[in-house]
């Protein structure tokens, strides 16, 4: 799976809460909360000309953050953390819904995966990959989420 994936966004509006302002009939308002059909919140932060815009957070169903950063024309875009089964998956930056620029990717036990570059949902450029216990297992370049070109690799000892 790619990071990629995360950027997808249904919304089933059963109820609104608009807590801004109305402008030639769009929402230019400060902050909205969307809900799931079971009435827990899917989204709630700034929404400019209809579309997730600012500072927001995203929910699942059950009520659990699956996203939490900025927005803009509906994608995740600028600074974010995303989530998943309760655990901080990614935290850095987002363009137009997917990873991009400088970032880190967490395993599910909350350890550090991953600390790098980022293009369109993969792992590209400078970054450093981690053993479980914390310490670096490569650095170096990577292409499209594989190791490419310069780097390290280093053993569990760290030589």
């Amino acid at each position: 799976k790619t990071l990629s994936d995360a950027s997808r966004f249904v919304v089933v509006v059963c109820s609104l809460v608009d807590k801004g302002f109305m402008k030639r009939g769009k929402n230019k308002g400060r902050t909205i909360q969307v809900h799931h059909e079971n009435g827990t919140v899917m989204y709630e932060g700034g929404l400019k000309n209809d579309l997730r815009h600012g500072a927001g957070k995203e929910y699942l169903a059950d009520g659990s953050l699956e996203y939490d950063g900025n927005h803009k024309e509906n994608a995740r875009h600028g600074v974010g953390k995303w989530y998943s089964q309760g655990m901080l998956e990614y935290d850095g930056e987002w363009q137009n819904g997917r990873c991009h620029g400088r970032g880190r990717q967490y395993r599910l036990s909350g350890t550090l995966q991953y600390d790098g570059e980022w293009r369109m949902g993969f792992k590209e450029g400078i970054g450093k990959e981690f053993y479980v216990e914390g310490e670096v297992w490569y650095d170096g370049r990577w292409l499209k989420n594989e190791r490419h070109g310069d780097g390290k690799t280093y053993s569990a000892e760290g030589t």
